[in-house]
């Protein structure tokens, strides 16, 4: 990164992710599920050789808004799921990897509640101004339902948040946007469902860091690639 933040360290901005999955196929049926967002995902099934068979699920995605010389710029990532079973190090397989983080969502997880670690393993994402986060509550209800959804309001908009959820092959999403609590309701998004990093289920308390005193409001914000600080 060039750009300095007020700690002084650089702004970076993810430009590609590759993540290992055993079956490339479910992946794209999950997606499926989500095909309002607007996302172009690449399935090919055959990129490999005999040998070393390969298939592969690709998609631009926007990840952040930055200003360039004025202007507003939308800043997109590849997220790219590679299927390749002949590649091996080590005993354990992809799909055991996967399973054991599936089974830590389910222990720690539900539908808008808890926190584990792999949730903090998460891209994060801009769902852009044509979308609320609350669109993507029923698709997560019905086919995944590991997700903790966050009000976090900025000076300029008071129906900011983010939802983190699982996501499928081991890696998380946290959806950046605003809500219209047509599905959420707003009277428990800000208090006690403020965004706080330090607390085990991810949400404020009283006299915790990252909170607000006794009013248990979260203190954080969005930088201007949309990154949490």
């Amino acid at each position: 990164g060039t750009m300095d933040n007020t700690q002084g360290l650089p702004d970076l901005l993810v430009t590609h992710v590759t993540q290992p999955t055993e079956n490339v196929s479910a992946v794209h049926e999950h997606w499926k599920h989500f095909d309002f967002m607007p996302w172009n995902w690449t399935h090919v099934p055959d990129a490999g050789t005999d040998a070393y068979p390969c298939s592969f699920l690709s998609n631009h995605a926007q990840v952040a808004n930055v200003e360039v010389d004025g202007n507003n710029e939308n800043v997109y990532a590849v997220i790219r799921y590679v299927e390749a079973p002949n590649m091996r190090m080590g005993k354990h397989t992809v799909q055991d990897y996967n399973n054991y983080v599936a089974a830590t969502h389910k222990a720690k997880m539900g539908r808008n509640s808890g926190w584990d670690r792999y949730i903090d393993f998460h891209l994060g994402m801009n769902i852009g101004n044509d979308q609320y986060l609350d669109d993507l509550k029923l698709p997560m209800d019905k086919h995944y339902p590991y997700y903790h959804a966050h009000g976090v309001p900025q000076q300029d908009t008071p129906n900011d948040g983010s939802i983190f959820t699982a996501g499928p092959a081991g890696l998380s999403y946290e959806f950046h946007g605003t809500f219209d609590y047509s599905k959420f309701d707003e009277t428990k998004m800000i208090w006690p469902a403020s965004l706080n990093f330090c607390s085990d289920d991810s949400t404020c308390a009283e006299h915790i860091s990252l909170c607000d005193g006794d009013t248990g409001t979260s203190n954080v914000q969005y930088g201007d690639d949309h990154s949490t600080r």
